[in-house]
């Protein structure tokens, strides 16, 4: 893989490596896992470099490499959810999978599991592909770094285009075209319905680096996949000579076939609620961890309470970019203007004292949050610009906000 390239997509790996060096702790992400990463953005180092930042720090928030491999998946998952490995490869070496989804529930697995649960299942998946292009690499002698894929959609039903299903379905395949990068030899897709282009065409968006190894099979698919997998590794209901060892021509030794979820796995009847709306965020402590880290250049000396962090998150609903961009700008800013912690001990000048309308009421609200009453009506606001300067009512507002602040602080404790 490495020899096939040119001398500038090698200066760019060498580069790369050197570039992000400091994020890398694992010995599986070596040159072969960089240039993964490389080839998904056609050798753009910036790009390249933002999609290894971000999915380190998806790995990291939802816990995906504290021991994945030894999780234990729901069991609604490992026997409803269609999909195994074949013992077999294809005939350039590559892992073969094979998933029924046209025989998948999906309301019922969205019913019956976490949003982490199948994030980590689906994890789980493309490192168990991962794993195995490694032994079956070793065995041949030869870096693999892709498998085969085969999508059976036999049985695929409209209840498939069900909002918070397909939803999902997107996203988990946004999630690992995101984080496993050029993770796929070759996708066959056979028994395609009727309607399988409205599918197509909804969840391409997310398919932007794979679009290419997809191939969509019409009903001489046997005779095609003969033609990339040896006929003794493909299951004899798909045209080849491979049972398990019951003599099953759908080798349920090694996969799932997934249909109808039991009722009893739900844990509510209401799958949109419970799933398609609830947990797609990680745990509240894992987010405020990960946010500390992004900042931690700017408050290793200066920590803060947790709620503080916590407050800019909320503010930019949990998202983890927008919140330390804007943290980071709230604090040039104050730099810039000398708007330290101190400035809730700085004095006003005496005109925005007497003149600027405001102050704090001794109560609090219903909720027990502090009240401050600012009659503006009778504010003379181009008096009060020629008695102090922009610097004096900048300091003014954020004194009053700082106030404000260290009265939520009090009352908390109480």
């Amino acid at each position: 893989m490495l020899s096939k390239l040119d001398v500038a997509q090698n200066e760019a790996l060498i580069e790369f490596c050197d570039n992000v060096k400091p994020l890398l702790d694992k010995p599986e992400q070596d040159l072969h896992f960089l240039l993964r990463f490389l080839q998904a953005n056609n050798f753009d180092l910036a790009k390249a470099t933002e999609m290894l930042r971000e999915s380190i720090r998806f790995r990291r928030l939802w816990r995906l490499d504290d021991n994945l491999c030894d999780w234990k998946p729901p069991e609604v998952l490992t026997s409803y959810f269609p999909g195994g490995w074949l013992p077999g490869c294809d005939k350039e070496g590559h892992p073969v999978r094979v998933e029924p989804m046209g025989k998948v529930d999906m309301p019922g697995i969205i019913k019956s599991c976490q949003y982490s649960d199948l994030i980590k299942f689906h994890a789980s998946i493309s490192d168990q592909g991962l794993a195995l292009c490694r032994d079956f690499g070793d065995k041949q002698r030869k870096y693999l770094h892709s498998f085969t894929l085969i999508i059976d959609l036999q049985g695929l039903g409209l209840d498939f285009m069900w909002k918070p299903g397909i939803n999902t379905y997107s996203e988990l395949i946004n999630i690992q075209e995101r984080n496993y990068p050029e993770l796929f030899n070759n996708i066959f897709i056979i028994n395609a319905p009727m309607f399988f282009s409205q599918i197509f065409n909804f969840i391409k968006p997310f398919i932007q680096n794979s679009y290419d190894k997809i191939t969509i099979l019409k009903d001489d698919y046997k005779e095609a996949l003969r033609k990339y997998i040896p006929i003794e590794n493909i299951p004899a209901c798909y045209g080849g000579n491979l049972v398990d060892a019951n003599g099953d021509e759908y080798c349920r030794q090694w996969i799932t076939y997934g249909g109808e979820v039991p009722k009893h796995y739900y844990l509510s009847d209401d799958g949109t609620a419970i799933s398609a709306m609830r947990s797609k965020s990680p745990p509240l402590n894992l987010l405020l961890d990960e946010f500390k880290m992004r900042i931690n250049d700017l408050i290793s000396n200066d920590p803060c309470d947790d709620n503080n962090y916590l407050t800019w998150l909320k503010c930019y609903d949990f998202d983890l970019k927008k919140a330390e961009e804007m943290f980071r700008r709230n604090l040039e800013f104050k730099q810039k203007w000398r708007l330290d912690d101190k400035i809730i001990q700085w004095i006003p000048p005496v005109a925005l004292q007497k003149y600027f309308p405001g102050g704090w009421l001794p109560g609090v609200d219903v909720e027990g949050h502090p009240v401050r009453v600012e009659p503006l009506g009778n504010i003379d606001l181009r008096g009060l610009m020629h008695s102090c300067t922009f610097s004096d009512l900048l300091r003014y507002f954020v004194k009053v906000a700082e106030e404000n602040a260290h009265k939520c602080k009090v009352l908390s404790a109480k």
